[in-house]
This record gives structure tokens, sequence and C-alpha cells, in this order.
């Protein structure tokens, strides 16, 4: 049985002198130090959070709502995430990490293969409606070659890629307890005397090969990361009956199969198990100039029973593509998969379960 949640505010005051002092060649394009930057006017970061804890301890960052991104030194801009999760409690303690990895072709006009790493590692430590300790956060950059071809290789002298550096910093804080958790958690126009959840949704990189159109996980270009997505949940009664709704919509793109865009609610098919699908019918693939009927489906099915104020458990998500000729003229005949008659972007299907905790905001 999962953990009577608490769902508590925290406003968090970031010392920016780690950033702004940075003096190390590496973490610099080339391993060139710029000129001394003038003076800053702004020295912190300040910033509102929100810190669910329940089995695990997850910290929801305002960044939710509005993107907050850094520069260290010429390293990629690392993008603030939305929430960290994963936090293991020891004592006072709490240690949050994320990871993220973007793969790309570049430097352009090259197709190099670029990789482009960030880490977080949070230390929260608490002393009653205090707060004290570090974010490190890591941006690093590498290139391989694509092949023996010229353009197919990682620059060797300048010009580099822009971000072509690696770079990493420690940052101290200190947090300060708020007597309220604030609206921007919570749904835009909830219901009067009706439970608000915040929901964490974890959405992994597919490494499975049959939800990719030509039954490969793609080594050159992908995105992967285990930041969850934060969406507020609220039951609410449609005319038709109980139902979930999300107060933001989700997007989920499950390997190559078509883009799951959740923004209706989710209806009660049994106790306590809300489901929700859709599909669509039309010619193509409309790229490759075909008329062949394509037709894309989508289904999500999400049991939700909180206890005690938290849920854990999955949600469902099944997102299919299927083609029938319709014709016998090559123009209406569907692909067939051959290096000659390629698959359209989205011609698979991915089933997956997609893990889910939700906490009883206060």
């Amino acid at each position: 049985m999962a953990s009577a949640p608490a769902v508590s505010a925290w406003v968090l005051t970031f010392d920016l002198a780690p950033i702004q002092r940075l003096q190390l060649a590496s973490c610099y394009v080339g391993g060139v130090l710029p000129a001394p930057p003038p003076t800053p006017t702004v020295t912190t970061l300040r910033m509102q959070t929100v810190l669910f804890e329940g089995a695990t301890s997850t910290m929801l960052f305002e960044t939710f709502i509005a993107p907050q991104t850094l520069r260290i030194g010429e390293s990629p801009v690392y993008v603030w995430p939305p929430a960290i999760s994963g936090g293991a409690r020891a004592g006072s303690t709490t240690t949050f990490t994320s990871t993220e990895q973007v793969r790309r072709l570049g430097p352009s006009p090259r197709t190099a293969i670029e990789l482009r790493q960030f880490a977080t590692t949070f230390s929260f430590v608490r002393n009653g409606a205090q707060a004290t300790g570090t974010i490190t956060v890591s941006s690093q950059y590498s290139c391989v070659d694509n092949g023996a071809m010229p353009a197919a290789q990682c620059p060797r002298t300048a010009p580099f890629a822009m971000d072509a550096a690696s770079c990493s910093v420690t940052m101290p804080f200190t947090a300060q307890q708020q007597a309220q958790v604030p609206l921007w958690p919570r749904p835009s126009a909830p219901q009067v005397g009706v439970p608000q959840y915040g929901a964490f949704i974890t959405v992994d990189f597919v490494t499975d090969p049959s939800c990719y159109r030509d039954r490969q996980v793609p080594v050159q270009q992908w995105s992967e990361t285990n930041q969850p997505r934060y969406r507020p949940l609220q039951p609410t009664t449609l005319p038709s009956g109980p139902a979930l709704t999300l107060a933001q919509p989700l997007n989920v793109r499950l390997g190559d199969s078509p883009d799951l865009l959740l923004s209706d609610p989710l209806l009660a098919t049994g106790t306590n198990v809300f489901a929700w699908s859709s599909t669509l019918t039309q010619t193509g693939p409309f790229l490759l100039g075909r008329t062949a009927n394509e037709t894309r489906s989508w289904a999500v099915t999400f049991p939700f029973a909180p206890m005690n104020g938290v849920h854990q458990g999955p949600m469902t998500v099944r997102s299919e593509y299927s083609c029938v000729d319709s014709g016998a003229q090559p123009a209406q005949r569907c692909p067939l998969g051959t290096a000659t008659d390629p698959l359209g972007p989205d011609a698979a299907t991915c089933q997956r379960a997609l893990p889910v905790e939700a906490f009883l905001l206060p």
C-alpha cells in the first residue's frame, strides 16, 4: 500500500556565482576563455517549488509553467527540468537526480552524430520550515563521425558547433517553506468540493524495435529523459457519468507510432477504471503522394483508485497504424516498406504502460 502523501510548497534561492565566475577553459568552445564578462546585475535565481512526498519524493518546479534555462559557459543550453523524481530520503536529506540525452545530426550542414547530455543532482536538506543544499548541473557535448565522407564527420578544426563544450557546476541554495500550496500546480478551473490531484506521468524512451516503422531502434536521432510529466488531475461527473479530466493535454509519441494527444476526459468504464479512445481515417501517406486508406487509432486505459490520498499504477497507452489499398494504381497502394518504397513517418503500432503517481492536493 502506498504511504500517505505530504505536499508542501517552498521558495528556493540559488546562488548563481559559480556560473557567473566560471573560469574553466573546458567549458568554452575550443578551450578558449572569453574576455571577462561585465559584472552581473542578478546574482541569484528565485524559484517556487512543490515537494510531493510519498513512497518516493518528487520536486515540481514552477518551470512547469514557464521554462527556465541556464547557459554554463558555452556548453549546450540547460533547460531546467519541470520535475525531478526518484528522491530517496535519508533522515533530513532527500536526493533527486535527473538525466536527459538528445541525439541529432549536425553540426549543420554536416551530418555527424551529435550527443547532448544533461544531468542534475539535487540535494535537499530540511530543517523544519527551512532547507539548504546544492544542485549540480552538468551539460555535455560530444560528436561521433557518421561515415567516411567529410560532410558526415565531426569538425576537426574551427568552426565547431556553437555549443561544442562540456561543463558542470554546483550551486548552493537556501529554501523557505510556504504556508500554502500555490495555485499553479492546480487545475485552472477547479470544481468546488471535488478533490484535486497532482499526477506525475513517466514516458520513457521506447526501446522495443516493434514500435518503429523499420523494426529498429534509431541510433542516429532520438531524445531520452527520465523526467516525469506533471498534469493536474480532477474527478468530474459528465452527463454520461463519472470521468477524469487532465487540466492540460498530454502528448505522447511511442516510437514511430502516431502521435497521441489526450485532451478529452477519460470516461468511467467500470469501478475505478477510466478510458478514452479515438480513430482517424484518411487517405495517404500524404508525404509520399499516396491515396491509400490509412487508419490511426488511439486508446488509453487508466485504473485510478487512490488510497490515503495517493495513487500508484500504470496508464496503458496504445497507438496503432494500419493501411489498406484503395485501388490497383501505384498511387493508391500502401507503401511496401522497402528501400525503394519506404513507409510513412508514423507507420508503426506501439503499446506501453506508463507509470503514474498522483497525490491529493491540500
